[in-house]
């Protein structure tokens, strides 16, 4: 019996060795499987991390790309903006000098038109005195001696003043530049020498 119970307790043993080896087997393939899977999953973090780092990279370099894009885009708005608004200064100062020089010649113009419009006025109106005098002194009919005498002096002096200007009238007219002067237009007027 003893030799049964040995031969059993040898069998029991060859088994439990068996399976403590089959478990050791299997303990041995699941660590090379999880060692395995261990540096699979160590590959794959170390390969995220290199692409985490490619795309920062990537991305900042985009960010400082878009960044110079703007402000060079923003410059070269800026210049174009002054380019342009210098170019309607200037436009705008062309057409305010035009304008002006329009009014400075329309203003010069007038101002012509009315020196020739007051000559003219000068003229008639000393005429028209002269002969709205003459007329007023040819109704009046003085009484007194010394009166009528007066009144034919100072017709007398009408007519001779208004001769004396017609006559200067022309001779300005027909020989401008004769030499003669204010002075002697009075002289002729009032009978001086």
């Amino acid at each position: 019996m003893d030799n049964e119970k040995t031969n059993d307790d040898g069998a029991t043993g060859k088994k439990a060795d068996k399976a403590l080896e089959y478990q050791i087997d299997q303990l041995k393939d699941s660590m090379g499987t999880i060692s395995s899977e261990l540096e699979t999953i160590k590959l794959n973090i170390q390969k995220r991390k290199s692409e985490n780092t490619t795309l920062k990279i990537l991305f900042y370099t985009g960010l400082i790309v878009l960044l110079l894009g703007f402000l060079y885009t923003n410059s070269t708005l800026q210049r174009a903006q002054m380019a342009s608004l210098e170019s309607s200064i200037h436009t705008l100062q062309t057409l305010m000098k035009r304008e002006l020089m329009s009014v400075e010649k329309n203003v010069y113009n007038q101002i012509d038109q009315l020196a020739i419009n007051a000559e003219n006025r000068t003229k008639s109106d000393l005429q028209v005195g002269l002969e709205n005098m003459s007329l007023a002194l040819s109704r009046l009919n003085p009484d007194d001696p010394k009166t009528a005498e007066l009144v034919d002096q100072v017709k007398r002096h009408s007519m001779e003043l208004g001769q004396a200007y017609a006559e200067h009238q022309k001779s300005l007219q027909s020989e401008p530049g004769d030499g003669e002067s204010p002075d002697h237009f009075e002289k002729k007027i009032f009978g001086q020498n």
